[in-house]
């Protein structure tokens, strides 16, 4: 949708490196790719609801850039070796803005291109690179991105565990890839709309002076809220540059294709209810709930006020 920005120009040179970098390794030629898209470009098209103005020409070749950027970009994360086209992940936070645009719902490219693509191709995934990838210090950026991309820090959860959950379900594009594995707990569940909450609840500090007892949630899925005994557990929350975005994206994407299944309007309606100050935020970061790296609990207050 943003094709042809001036401001966006200079990532176009990535992407082209990106583009050579992939046919090589995926032996794919040239002509092969383009007859690939084609036969492809109306199934493409109707996952758009606006009709797309571009030429056919134009847009198989935007689909191919971008969706040989995205393929060689998940190889070379999964090998954690970076060659020669790829000095963009040697200036500072690139990769993490990357990826933050990945999430963006106006950025989707719809998945069956790149599920297609990858059933259509041979990349053998380095395992010694991976390897020594795994092994290294991680990246202060790569770190945060994980956590926010994922809402809390993901530990205990298996990769097949979501493999299992996405592989049985239709998924349009990587952003509802992330809200399916978000409600992957949620499943076999719906929102109860009969459910009735008072219109507005006390904020942590109030409840907590009343003595109601908060604490960590031993789920890592964000959803998964309780209150039992008087103790509301909450799951862990990263707080970071990227959060806003992130989940006011996934928050659009729910309102637009998830009404009856509203997890996560629902989640930060009651976040908001809990939090309105400074002093709520500093209390929920006192109980291992939030962790704030914004430095600043006003900014953290108002992310989840403006986000309801």
């Amino acid at each position: 949708m943003h094709h042809g920005r001036k401001d966006l120009e200079a990532m176009e040179e990535y992407k082209q490196r990106f583009f050579a970098g992939f046919l090589q390794r995926a032996q794919l030629s040239l002509e092969e790719y383009v007859v690939f898209v084609k036969e492809r470009e109306e199934k493409l098209r109707s996952y758009y609801e606006d009709t797309i103005q571009l030429k056919s020409d134009e847009l198989v070749e935007i689909v191919m850039v971008d969706a040989a950027f995205i393929v060689l970009l998940l190889v070379i994360i999964a090998e954690g070796k970076m060659p020669e086209c790829c000095r963009i992940f040697n200036r500072p936070y690139y990769i993490s803005n990357i990826i933050n645009d990945m999430f963006l719902l106006e950025n989707q490219l719809p998945l069956f291109i790149i599920e297609d693509l990858f059933a259509k191709i041979e990349i053998r995934i380095n395992s010694s690179s991976k390897k020594e990838a795994d092994e290294g210090e991680k990246g202060q950026e790569d770190e945060e991105e994980t956590k926010e991309g994922g809402g809390g820090e993901g530990k205990g959860r298996g990769d097949s565990f979501f493999m299992e959950f996405v592989k049985n379900r239709k998924i349009d594009h990587f952003l509802d890839c992330l809200w399916v594995c978000h409600l992957s707990s949620k499943k076999d569940s719906s929102v109860k709309k009969e459910l009735q909450i008072p219109s507005r609840i006390p904020t942590a500090t109030p409840l907590h002076q009343a003595g109601v007892k908060f604490a960590e949630s031993s789920s890592t899925n964000l959803l998964d809220i309780e209150f039992k005994d008087g103790v509301l557990s909450i799951p862990h929350m990263f707080m970071g540059d990227y959060t806003e975005t992130i989940y006011r994206n996934l928050l659009a994407f729910e309102q637009c294709h998830y009404c009856d299944d509203s997890w996560f309007t629902a989640y930060f309606c009651f976040m908001d209810q809990l939090i309105n100050t400074p002093g709520d935020i500093d209390l929920l970061v006192e109980c291992g709930i939030i962790e704030n790296t914004l430095g600043d609990s006003l900014q953290a207050a108002k992310i989840f006020n403006s986000l309801a």
